[in-house]
């Protein structure tokens, strides 16, 4: 259990947030990253032994570490894990690492921040062939030069200059100790719940085999290096067709336009997943994302919405995204849609797909069957089909 009262690492971040206005909120990111990166090594260390190339995750990896230590192959790949999760947000301007003989330079395609992060990522790895608990630490300093390269004399500054440190214990369950300088907190993290959260949704999914069925992926998530693999897993475990299910990512993840993100969406889409992009309208939402990747939907945000019956503007916008999208071969959901005037709007304007309270308010699993079993379609309005499913459905 959290200490200090904070239920949650996302909580104390938030309430650090706040007790500093004027901060930037690049050091929450980074300590965000950071407990990926450790979500990602407990992932391994819990289940190195169970994998099919336990012979390449387990064992001497034949190097020498900077301590002057036997690099373990388990070293090596916590290494790429913590470097895959920090490196690509733009909060740090450079890293080392106690696996590497020099700082790791930032990919030139990456802006450099104002944080320099140290990291021993497996500390305890002698250990790692036997059941010994092991962890990563890790120290967050100031960048002498914030938005260039750093030099290697800038990461040896005094304890005192710290901005965080903190370490990560990995065994049954993963607790990440953390200071930021006021004080010390220390939190469960689970890097099973995005999963558990897949499963229990597909596992509904088979009480209504007619329902389409949406998942939200954070970006978290999506940066999971184990997402493909994961979904195969669950799609054969519980024995569901992948083109059921709509894969909704916002904006967040496409920030980092990468080849690994292009990776990923060609992936999901050989599964048989459709892919749409949520709240599209806000944020930087940008055409250019509908042009570089491939989506089955785009929804438009509940902003555009609520205001289409008093502002113009929002209806052309609205009507460009619609012939946008269908162009390209995409469906378009209006989101929260409320009312009826909304729904037959939204519907004149192009939408093939509408969801809001107008339907139905948010039902757990076994309300949704209950609701199924006894919904009766709104009537008919003028340019509006009726709609056949409630919210959450095809409509």
């Amino acid at each position: 259990m959290p200490t200090g009262g904070k239920p949650t690492l996302t909580q104390f971040l938030i309430e650090e947030r706040r007790r500093h206005p004027g901060a930037t909120g690049d050091l929450n990111a980074l300590v965000t990253d950071i407990s990926l990166a450790c979500k990602a090594i407990a992932r391994k260390v819990a289940f190195g032994a169970l994998a099919d190339a336990l012979a390449q995750e387990l064992g001497s990896a034949g190097g020498i570490n900077v301590q002057g230590e036997e690099q373990k192959a388990m070293d090596v790949l916590s290494n790429a894990l913590f470097i895959r999760a920090t490196e690509w947000g733009g909060h740090l301007a450079g890293m080392a690492s106690e696996e590497m003989d020099a700082p790791y330079v930032l990919p030139p395609q990456h802006a450099r921040g104002k944080y320099l992060l140290l990291f021993d990522p497996l500390d305890g790895s002698s250990n790692i062939d036997v059941n010994v608990a092991v962890g990563s630490i890790f120290s967050i300093l100031r960048a002498a030069a914030p938005g260039r390269d750093p030099q290697p004399q800038d990461f040896l500054q005094p304890g005192t200059q710290q901005v965080g440190a903190g370490y990560a214990i990995y065994g049954p369950s993963t607790m990440l100790v953390l200071t930021l300088g006021r004080g010390t907190h220390a939190f469960t993290l689970d890097p099973m719940l995005g999963e558990w959260v897949l499963s229990h949704a597909m596992e509904d999914s088979r009480r209504w085999p007619h329902l389409e069925i949406a998942l939200n992926l954070s970006p978290v998530q999506f940066r999971h290096v184990d997402l493909e693999t994961t979904l195969r897993r669950l799609v054969k475990a519980h024995g569901v067709e992948p083109s059921r299910f709509v894969l909704e990512i916002t904006e967040g993840v496409l920030l980092e336009a990468t080849d690994h993100t292009n990776a990923i969406l060609e992936a999901l889409h050989s599964i048989g997943f459709k892919i749409a992009l949520d709240d599209f309208g806000t944020g930087y939402s940008s055409l250019a994302y509908l042009c570089n990747f491939r989506f089955n939907k785009i929804k438009i945000d509940r902003s555009f919405v609520r205001r289409i019956s008093r502002v113009d503007i929002s209806r052309t916008i609205v009507r460009s995204v619609v012939s946008i999208g269908r162009g390209l071969g995409m469906d378009i959901v209006a989101e929260g849609v409320e009312t009826e005037f909304e729904a037959m709007m939204m519907a004149k304007l192009g939408c093939t797909e509408l969801q809001g309270y107008y339907f139905s308010r948010p039902v757990d699993a076994e309300q949704m069957t209950d609701l199924l079993a006894n919904f009766q379609p709104r009537r008919q309005v003028s340019a509006l089909t009726p709609v056949q499913l409630p919210h959450g459905a095809t409509a």
